[in-house]
């Protein structure tokens, strides 16, 4: 199996790097004040930059430069946090993100980069007086560096003072330096004469660089293969990333002022016996240079946060994993329990103790296989939920809207692949509630309202499925507006008796709306009728009640997983049916007592409450036996209860589910399938779609 490419790793980390800088920004424009937040945003930014640089994207690292630059003098009390620096930053984020996403071979963006560019240096220039250079160079192709087994290499190069002379320039040979990893240059300025004895023609600094990478040394040596006859230059290791080291710390200031050859042992002893801070003695006593000192400290900072960094890593709780072999691992283990339920089918027949026993050991291992793996693929909510906060915020200032998002519940976990098909259906009922439910402040001020509007966003589990809220407190819906549209459009008779939650189920309908201008957010009729569809197609159902003039509530019932469930196999006929074991309230043998013959439809009377109730043989044409017993399973779905009747309760089964053949897309009672211990095809149920054939019964 070949080595992952590291960009890819580097792209990973900067989108979650990018995500949570969004979030950041967000708080940060509720709580300008907070120098943490601030921190934060520019480590996140200084993090994009140097990786960026360090595999190969440098128009990402160029760009970058200018936004950290920004941040910093944030940092320094030198700006202050404001809507023109967060607008900024939340475009240049997009931007960032565009710059990941595109192909390598394609130009760097010609308009929006220079653009956000020049509002970032117009920033920089109030504060520092000088237009910086933000002229961005092609980048030049090189080799990935790959970020494993890595050395800290310490560099002291010290150049003749006629180097310049001989057309050599010192600058591009620590660019080159740091294009083989993560560096820090220190210049050493002691010999640099006063300004009548300067000549601008000679080279009076040396370098302290510092280069972590896994370039070997010669290549290292390569950079200066052109300048080596007529400079000093030492290379030393000084640190290894093979080597798990015990502790964060690194040498003492002094044992490194002597591996630089800034101190020798000698003043080393003798300052130590005075047992003092050893920076100010040695100072004192002028055993070493304050520039000396300077690149002995920052190399122990620099080193002490390579170690920290690394030890992060090796004792990380966590470890990313792509979702195509946590796919595999589910279909894996769905074939697992496909093979187990044979294996459970074929001891029963058997009648063997000792191959019974096996089956049931294996059972167990199968169920805590099953859980354990369907828990790898719950993920919380709470990262798509804040991420609603941006769209919040710009749509509601592209409306001239003041609207709070508060979000409950966002530690709720719901399986990944849910999650990624339901982002889209939320954006589009979150829009809504901003669009249409809402006030404008005007409107809000009318009616007594607060003039921010709220939407509230929330998740809690239900059993076997997680509920999900969008709750707005706008002006709710219309129902006579919207009996009116429906009127118009043919979907109800203008005499027809309607409910008011069936009223509401209109606006499901394609190309629904009852908007008289449509707005580039929404009111074309496009949206709302896919949105039920994805939530469908999900296992999912929505709902919607309203208060006018108080608000909206839109109800998402979305079951925790799409792949293996705990159902309850059934028989109607030569067919085998599966019912989600969450939806079962209880099992009755259907005797004549319980049946309901006052009414004219088809009811049982369970302890009082009549229940209406379909038999699967007549919604499915099965020929109907008079010999067989008829066992009635009551469920509850969306808070109606329902019957069905069926030929057999053969018991508890694990479905691992499949999808349809084409034969079966239109039976809209049917959601899936799944394969039984002897190789055999049952059918899953759709309560829901069956509960609206019972209801309209």
């Amino acid at each position: 199996m070949g080595k992952t490419d590291p960009k890819e790793y580097y792209k990973e980390e900067a989108m979650e790097l990018l995500d949570n800088m969004e979030n950041m920004l967000l708080d940060l424009e509720d709580d300008p004040e907070n120098i943490e937040l601030v921190n934060n945003v520019f480590r996140a930014l200084h993090t994009v930059k140097g990786s960026g640089s360090m595999f190969g994207f440098e128009e990402i690292a160029s760009f970058t430069h200018e936004v950290e630059t920004v941040f910093d003098l944030v940092r320094d009390g030198k700006l202050s946090i404001d809507k023109t620096i967060i607008d900024l930053t939340l475009s240049a984020k997009d931007h960032i993100r565009a710059l990941l996403d595109k192909d390598p071979e394609e130009p760097w963006d010609t308009e929006g980069g220079p653009v956000l560019l020049k509002g970032f240096t117009s920033l920089i220039t109030k504060v520092k007086g000088v237009e910086p250079d933000t002229t961005v160079q092609d980048p030049k192709p090189r080799e990935t560096v790959e970020p494993a087994a890595t050395r800290t290499y310490r560099i002291t190069f010290k150049p003749d003072t006629d180097i310049f002379l001989r057309g050599a320039r010192v600058s591009l040979l620590l660019d080159e330096l740091a294009s083989l990893g993560r560096s820090m240059a220190i210049g050493h300025i002691k010999n640099v004469p006063p300004l009548s004895d300067f000549h601008p023609e000679q080279c009076y600094l040396s370098w302290t660089i510092i280069l972590t990478t896994d370039a070997s040394i010669n290549a290292i040596k390569d950079v200066f293969i052109f300048v080596e006859d007529y400079s000093s230059l030492t290379i030393d290791v000084i640190d290894e990333s093979d080597q798990l080291d015990s502790e964060e710390e690194y040498k003492k200031i002094g044992e490194i002022l002597v591996e630089q050859g800034a101190l020798d042992e000698e003043s080393l002893s003798r300052i130590l016996k005075r047992k003092e801070l050893f920076g100010n003695l040695a100072l004192e006593e002028g055993a070493v240079s304050e520039d000396n000192l300077q690149a002995a400290l920052e190399e122990q900072q620099y080193v002490r946060n390579i170690r920290k960094q690394r030890r992060e890593v090796s004792l990380s709780s966590t470890i990313r994993v792509k979702n195509e072999k946590l796919d595999s691992l589910i279909d894996l283990v769905g074939e697992l329990v496909t093979l187990q339920a044979r294996l459970s089918r074929f001891s029963e027949e058997s009648e063997s103790t000792d191959l019974e026993a096996i089956s049931e050991s294996l059972e167990h291992l199968t169920d805590d296989l099953r859980d354990n793996t369907m828990s790898i693929r719950m993920v919380p909510l709470a990262e798509t939920f804040r991420s609603f906060n941006r769209l919040v915020r710009d749509l509601a200032n592209d409306l001239g809207k003041e609207i709070e998002l508060k979000t409950l519940g966002a530690e709720t976990e719901l399986d990944k692949t849910i999650i990624e098909q339901l982002k889209d259906p939320l954006v589009h009922l979150i829009r809504n509630s901003l669009d249409h439910g809402i006030e404008t402040k005007e409107e809000r001020g009318k009616t007594g309202k607060p003039v921010q509007g709220t939407i509230v966003l929330s998740a809690e589990h239900t059993g076997a499925n997680v509920l999900i809220k969008i709750q707005d407190d706008g002006r709710g819906l219309d129902a006579d507006k919207i009996r009116e549209k429906g009127i118009e459009r043919g979907l109800i008779s203008a005499d027809a008796e309607v409910s008011e939650k069936d009223i509401y189920s209109l606006i499901f309908a394609p190309g629904f709306s009852t908007v008289e201008k449509a707005t580039n957010v929404s009111g074309r009729g496009v949206g709302m009728d896919v949105v039920r569809k994805n939530i469908e197609r999900l296992r999912g159902s929505i709902d919607i009640s309203t208060t006018p003039g108080q608000g909206t509530t839109i109800n998402l019932k979305i079951p925790l997983t799409l792949s293996i469930i705990d159902s309850l196999l059934v028989q109607a006929g030569n067919e085998f049916y599966v019912i989600n074991m969450s939806l079962i309230k209880e099992c009755f043998d259907l005797s004549e007592n319980i049946i309901d013959k006052a009414s004219s439809g088809c009811f049982a009377n369970v302890r009082g409450e009549l229940v209406p109730y379909i038999d699967l043989r007549n919604l499915f044409g099965v020929p109907y036996d008079e010999k067989r017993d008829n066992h009635l399973i009551v469920a509850n779905i969306d808070n109606s209860t329902i019957g069905i009747v069926v030929d057999t309760i053969i018991g508890q089964y694990q479905t691992v589910i499949k999808p349809l053949s084409h034969a079966f897309k239109n039976i809209e009672e049917i959601s899936g399938s799944t394969i039984l211990g002897d190789g055999s095809i049952a059918f899953i149920l759709d309560l829901s779609k069956i509960a609206d054939r019972v209801q309209a019964a």
